[in-house]
């Protein structure tokens, strides 16, 4: 009886991962790893779901659709139902400030959460604030001097005000690569806002901005630092493009 238990809870953690995004549903592990079987514990459950059992709550009275802010939520000290889903990060760290959930904006961006820590109050910080905006704030600069940007990928947009540029001089979408560019000396108006991280890898290479190719992916920049030019490597490489690459294996070889 025993194996065939065994055999279930193995078939029942394949089936989950043909239906739950990969990555995405660390809570069911989390669930499990509590104490609970697998066909206790929901497949789909989120970081938050797993948080809020490992607080102590059973998993039928725990969201799976809670993020990572509704476990923070739990973990303050609030009940699951107190706590809103899918409670994003900066909602989580809101409310570790010492806000109260209902204080706090559920659907609130890391860069809100920052810009709390930070020490203004919730209702001074815009909830769609990217990582960047959290970073523009932790600067020094006021929340109103700050974009929030329209994506939370804007971590370039930080880069760019760390490096000593005022925010209304810098792309308040710009990626990470163009924070990178800025980084390597090149001027704002100089990078492209929506180069990604392969972007600013090949100009960390000694390459000019104009010579690398946008989106640029991480892979692309693995291939340019593995000694390739940015000619012969595909801008929208992927991390496994860049691995097989650093295996010795030539560009063309590999899928992008």
């Amino acid at each position: 009886m025993k194996f065939y238990s065994v055999i279930l809870a193995l078939v029942l953690v394949f089936a989950s991962s043909l239906f739950a995004k990969e990555g995405d549903n660390d809570g069911y592990g989390l669930c499990i790893q509590a104490g609970y079987s697998p066909s206790s514990c929901d497949p789909n459950g989120k970081i938050g779901y797993g948080m809020c059992i490992q607080k102590g709550y059973s998993p039928s009275s725990c969201d799976p659709k809670g993020e990572e802010g509704y476990g923070m939520c739990i973990q303050k000290g609030y009940s699951p139902s107190s706590c809103s889903t899918p409670g994003t990060v900066g909602y989580g760290m809101c409310i570790q400030k010492g806000y109260s959930p209902s204080s706090c904006d559920s659907n609130g961006k890391i860069g809100y959460g920052m810009c709390i820590k930070k020490g203004y109050s919730p209702s001074s910080c815009d909830p769609n604030g990217g990582i960047g905006y959290g970073q523009c704030i932790q600067q020094g600069y006021s929340p109103s001097s700050c974009s929030p940007g329209t994506s939370e990928d804007n971590e370039g947009y930080g880069m760019c005000i760390a490096a000593g540029y005022s925010p209304s001089s810098c792309d308040s979408n710009g990626k990470v690569g163009y924070g990178m560019c800025i980084k390597k000396g090149y001027s704002p108006s100089s990078c492209n806002p929506i180069g990604e991280e392969g972007y600013g890898m090949c100009i960390e290479k000694g390459y000019s901005p104009s010579s690398c190719a946008t989106p640029g992916k991480i892979g692309y920049g693995m291939c340019i630092m593995k000694g390739y030019s940015p000619s012969s490597c595909d801008p929208n490489g992927g991390l496994g493009y860049g691995q097989c690459i650093q295996q010795g294996y030539s560009p063309s070889s590999c899928t992008p």
